[in-house]
């Protein structure tokens, strides 16, 4: 793998084996109170996502913390007119099938940054989210 963007994680994958997984989460969204916690990878237009990049999100999807909050987990890709977030889910079994890693997909037009960033404030993430399902429904 090649680590262009992070320097340590090069480090560490050019000194270890090739059975290990490295990640640079792109965001973990928190704030105090009974918020959920958000926590996200993005790709570019040119990123592709691999089933081990959902294995691993998905195993912090739902996961509990001490203060009994839960992750909830994201992938959000870069299209052409659009960002696609995709829910992740916790899966038990290793499945190479992508499908069985997502929970629900979203779809934010870029002229609509507002949604994107009320989707992602934790305080609005349930109502916003509630919203885009309603949206796709009626579609």
């Amino acid at each position: 793998m090649n680590y262009y963007n992070n320097k340590i994680n090069k480090l560490i994958s050019e000194k270890t084996d090739d059975k290990r997984t490295i990640m640079d989460i792109d965001g973990l969204i928190t704030k105090y109170g009974k918020y959920p916690i958000l926590m996200y990878d993005y790709k570019s237009k040119n990123d592709t996502t691999t089933v081990n990049t959902l294995r691993q999100l998905s195993n912090f999807s739902n996961v509990k913390l001490n203060d009994n909050r839960n992750i909830k987990t994201f992938i959000i890709s870069e299209k052409e007119n659009e960002y696609i977030i995709t829910e992740l889910k916790y899966v038990k079994e290793y499945s190479k099938n992508k499908e069985d890693y997502i929970k629900n997909s979203y779809n934010i037009s870029k002229e609509q940054n507002n949604i994107l960033i009320d989707f992602f404030s934790p305080e609005l993430h349930l109502k916003t989210k509630e919203l885009l399902q309603q949206q796709t429904s009626i579609i």
